[in-house]
């Protein structure tokens, strides 16, 4: 909501034909309608959420969702590690940010 009020302030205009609506900051039936389609749209966003929770847990449980694939090779960081390279030089060495580097050698 705060979005559109300021797209308003700008002097932006949305009108809808049918039925005739005009989103101008003049109207309260159209700050309704407005707040109604937020409202929509985070109801649907929620919904979206739970589907796709849902069909990854139904994927886990006959074991054919394993997860986003590793992409940094945890072996390569503690090989750096053991030669003596702190977290910087490994993250430029790999081309990868330092947190990376923190959370492969904490696990």
């Amino acid at each position: 909501m705060a979005i559109a009020k300021r797209v308003v302030e700008r002097g932006a205009t949305l009108r809808i034909h049918d039925p005739a609506i005009r989103f101008d900051g003049s109207d309260m039936m159209a700050e309704i309608m407005l707040t109604l389609f937020g409202m929509i749209g985070s109801v649907e966003k929620h919904f979206i959420k739970a589907r796709q929770r849902r069909g990854i847990e139904a994927r886990k449980l006959k074991g054919l969702y394993k997860g986003r694939p590793a992409t940094i090779d945890t072996a390569r960081i503690l090989e750096l590690k053991e030669q003596g390279l702190g977290a910087t030089q490994i993250a430029k060495t790999m081309s990868i940010g330092r947190a990376s580097v923190y959370r492969a050698l904490a696990a």
